[in-house]
């Protein structure tokens, strides 16, 4: 991905919740001492669907 270009996703690949995406930046030593640097990407889901409140098959009895 690059961040200067628009991403466009097809409707259907998105859950109802929404997605986000967001760049992070890495850094380790390497076996030689050097420091290395990478970005990599990581997807997270928005909020979880709650539930409805709908029930079925249940009897109220209201006495």
């Amino acid at each position: 991905m690059d961040a200067s270009r628009p991403v466009t996703l097809d409707e259907a690949a998105l859950p109802a919740s929404g997605l986000r995406v967001s760049r992070h930046w890495q850094v380790a030593r390497g076996y030689d001492g050097r420091l290395v640097l990478w970005q990599s990407w990581r997807r997270d889901f928005g909020a979880r669907d709650r539930a409805s409140g709908l029930a079925f098959d249940t009897i109220a009895r209201r006495w």
